[in-house]
């Protein structure tokens, strides 16, 4: 008769050691059990009241015997076991540790959906984010109800990156080893697991004090430029690009489109990038607000978007950020940190159109009033004008008059006081036209006397210069006779000539040349040789 199931209370840490030592998973109870007789070793794990003592401790001949008549070779067999042998041991343990399907963690690494089977490689990371374990599980194409279930539940699409609570069925086979047979997923962890990840990316946003930066910047009154982040060639965005493109062929807005990833690993540096080129394209053509939108997906897809780094990009754009992202229900970090949350890219468009339409109607109540004022200051002002202009003609009138009386009297007076400084200017002038009479007159006297005298002295001074240069050319024409060629040749000196030329240095005479030397009583011919 088969000993009694007993549940056991283990720890969390501790269940390895209860599972070394026998203990079994109940995945229905979600307790760890044992059916022993003996409990001893169990001790610290059994409720109070319910410990009885056995004789015989757990040892390692627990350990289940290998199935198919394969016998376990002692430790005095020299060549010790077959490596079939070994695996069918593997086989044999695994399977009676674990004949009841139990829970695990593990994140999806890859899928791959063949024939309706679905094949996963299960991983776990460290918090270093390295792979710490892994492993591979299939989800055989008749328990399809299972991902069905799990979809109507999260709404969620299985991909890569989620984290998922499974139950696993272990199986060991000598030649391909251990894969697992997966038989039920816990939708409450996947949405608890997603849900704690927000709640982490929130509060460290709060704690760095970025996550209201975006959320208080003020939406500008209209939209002139905007820089649109949305996936590549998304269909789903038509009726967005349909009112942008219109808004744009009338020039009342511009769009400058940065496509890019919107799921998968790659996606929210990829989105990080194409803010941080937003930011930069603002530094040099202003652009009012920065839009992220995409069109209906699954929770899976709209699961990479919350991600920490990108909704810290987003907390700390200098412009406003709008976004809209999925369908009405929901939500991602982004949308909670963004200047203002659009439910999808179409409710974007009729933010848009909406501003648009509001600006053009504040101004155009704008320039009725400014027109209404306008006509009651013009008014205002044509009256002032005229009783201006009466003013003005009275007083013009007056002032008038009042300058012809005082015109005519300072003409009055003016013309008799120029002509008495005309009489008295008159006086002054004959009296000085005869003071320059006399004084001509006497210079001129005194200048011809001067140059009576400087004549005469002229006179000497050129005679004796012409003494001096007569004397000077009788002596220099003396010298030149003395130098004379004939003068020269008596001295001993010789003349060279080459043909009718002079020579005066040996360079103007190349070698094997003629020339002649005249001297006092004829001429030498000769020829260089050197």
């Amino acid at each position: 008769m088969a000993a009694q199931r007993t549940y056991l209370q283990v720890p969390f840490p501790e269940k390895d050691q209860a599972k070394a030592l026998g203990a079994r998973w109940d995945p229905m109870e979600r307790k760890w059990f044992v059916q022993a007789e003996d409990l001893s070793p169990f001790k610290r794990w059994m409720p109070s009241g319910k410990y009885a003592a056995s004789a015989e401790p757990v040892t390692t001949r627990h350990i289940a015997e290998p199935q198919s008549g394969y016998r376990v070779e002692s430790a005095d067999d020299a060549k010790g076991l077959s490596l079939l042998d070994f695996m069918l041991l593997i086989q044999g343990t695994v399977e009676a540790v674990f004949p009841q399907p139990v829970w695990v963690r593990a994140e999806i690494n890859q899928i791959k959906v063949s024939q309706g089977h679905w094949f996963l490689e299960l991983v776990e990371h460290d918090a270093t984010g390295s792979v710490v374990a892994s492993t591979s599980g299939t989800l055989w194409k008749g328990n399809s109800h299972v991902i069905q279930r799990f979809r109507q539940e999260t709404g969620v699409e299985l991909a890569e990156g989620i984290k998922l609570l499974l139950s696993v069925q272990p199986r060991f086979n000598p030649r391909y080893g251990l894969k697992l047979d997966i038989l039920g997923i816990d939708s409450a962890y996947t949405l608890g697991d997603m849900a704690a990840k927000l709640n982490r990316i929130r509060d460290t946003l709060k704690a760095e004090g970025v996550y209201l930066l975006n959320k208080r910047l003020p939406l500008p009154m209209d939209f002139l430029h905007l820089a649109i982040i949305s996936p590549s060639g998304a269909a789903s965005l038509g009726d967005f690009r349909a009112e942008a493109d219109r808004l744009a062929r009338l020039g009342i807005c511009r769009f400058t489109y940065y496509e890019t990833a919107f799921q998968g690993a790659s996606a929210p540096p990829a989105i990080v990038q194409a803010i941080a080129r937003a930011v930069s394209l603002h530094e040099r053509d202003p652009v009012d607000a920065l839009v992220i939108i995409r069109g209906g997906g699954s929770a899976a897809d709209l699961f990479w978007l919350n991600d920490e780094d990108l909704a810290r990009q987003v907390c700390r754009c200098p412009l406003p950020v709008i976004t809209g992202i999925g369908h009405e229900p929901d939500n991602t970090i982004l949308d909670e940190v963004a200047a203002r949350r659009c439910d999808t890219p179409s409710k974007v468009a009729q933010l848009i159109l909406t501003t648009i339409h509001d600006a053009v109607g504040q101004a155009e109540a704008a320039m009725r009033e400014i027109r209404e004022l306008a006509e009651r200051r013009m008014r205002l002002v044509e009256q002032d004008s005229r009783h201006w202009l009466e003013d003005i003609s009275t007083r013009a009138g007056h002032l008038l008059m009042a300058r012809e009386q005082r015109v005519q009297q300072d003409y009055r007076e003016i013309r008799h006081a120029a002509g008495m400084l005309l009489a008295r200017r008159q006086d002054r002038l004959d009296h000085l036209m005869q003071s320059c009479r006399d004084a001509g007159i006497r210079h001129a006297e005194a200048s011809q006397t001067g140059l009576e005298q400087q004549w005469s002295a002229i006179g000497e001074r050129s005679a004796l210069r012409l003494r001096e240069a007569v004397t000077s050319c009788e002596h220099l024409m003396q010298v030149i006779l003395a130098l004379g060629p004939e003068k020269t040749l008596k001295r001993g000196y010789g003349i060279v000539r080459s043909g009718d030329r002079v020579l005066t240095h040996q360079a103007e005479l190349p070698p094997g040349a003629a020339f002649s030397i005249q001297m006092q009583d004829g001429h030498i011919d000769a020829r260089r040789t050197s």
